[in-house]
């Protein structure tokens, strides 16, 4: 069997290495960090946080509960977002209004929200 050699200027194969076991250890990293973010999220009052948190109109009734639920689902975008509600509702309510998720999947109209908070 033939032995594959790629060589790369100014990389030597100390420096191959350590990209290959860091690559590696954040495969491992990111796995993990992977099951933490399902675990916080797959519990038993999952549905009725889901409900809460997909009607954005619940954030003027519970602000309180409606961020944390952002925090403990690691939703930075949103939090961003309602963070910076009393801005946005001035500039696009109807996007601010819609629902985080649609048919299950993150609705990325949102992320225009973002860009209007920049």
């Amino acid at each position: 069997m033939k032995k594959i050699v790629l060589k790369f200027k100014g990389v030597n194969n100390l420096d191959i290495r350590f990209l290959s076991e860091f690559l590696y250890n954040l495969k491992i990293y990111i796995t993990v960090l992977v099951e933490l973010i399902i675990n916080q999220i797959a519990k038993p009052d999952f549905l009725e946080k889901y409900e809460f948190i997909n009607n954005p109109l619940n954030f003027e009734k519970n602000e309180t509960k409606y961020l944390k639920i952002l925090k403990n689902w690691f939703l930075f975008n949103e939090i961003k977002i309602f963070e910076n509600y009393r801005k946005l509702i001035n500039k696009n309510q109807r996007l601010l209004f819609q629902e985080l998720f649609k048919k299950g999947k993150y609705n990325l109209n949102r992320e225009k929200l973002l860009k209007e908070i920049e």
